[in-house]
């Protein structure tokens, strides 16, 4: 499920993979940055935002 502007959106397959690789490749850019906290943070706090929506 994804949040949307109605309730929450259902995904195939194929958008679920493409999502888990988006966020993986964005892990990835984060620890290439020298792994601070600073991005950690910032991106749990997206995600935080994104599952209280």
């Amino acid at each position: 499920l994804k949040p949307a502007d109605r309730g929450a959106e259902r995904l195939t397959y194929a958008q679920q993979n493409y999502e888990l690789q988006w966020v993986k490749q964005l892990r990835q850019i984060a620890a290439k940055q020298g792994g601070g906290t600073n991005c950690r943070d910032k991106y749990r706090r997206m995600s935080a935002q994104l599952i209280g929506d």
